[in-house]
């Protein structure tokens, strides 16, 4: 069996900047490398994830503007990132953010398509 790191991706992510691979899963080294991620058992398992996203997953900012209150960035899927193991992702995001009063007004939308609402 196989013990320590496992995953050829760089796994030289800081235990406490891990973002947790699958949260709420039940979750092992062989779903884990499936899905791109990394299984690292030398951790903390109440404190630190074992099945973790290598670095430079996620998006990256491909356009922005900012006028006054108002902030749009366009993300682009990075073609560095792991299998999103919750379902499709989208490859492009739109983020905005306006400030108002002592407020911020947030949404992150795909810039194509249909976006879901909760």
């Amino acid at each position: 069996m196989c013990e320590g790191r496992v995953n050829s991706i760089q796994s030289d992510v800081a235990e406490n900047r891990r973002i947790d691979c699958a949260p709420g899963r039940i979750k092992n080294k062989d779903f884990c490398v499936s899905k791109g991620c990394i299984w690292d058992n030398n951790g903390e398992p109440d404190t630190v994830p074992l099945c973790y996203f290598p670095a430079n997953t996620g998006y990256i900012v491909s356009s922005g503007s900012f006028s006054a209150g108002d902030k749009t960035v366009n993300l682009k899927k990075s073609s560095q990132s792991v299998q999103n193991p919750f379902g499709t992702d989208f490859s492009d995001l739109v983020f905005q953010w306006k400030e108002i009063g002592a407020g911020v007004y947030i949404k992150i939308a795909p810039s194509q398509g249909t976006r879901l609402v909760f």
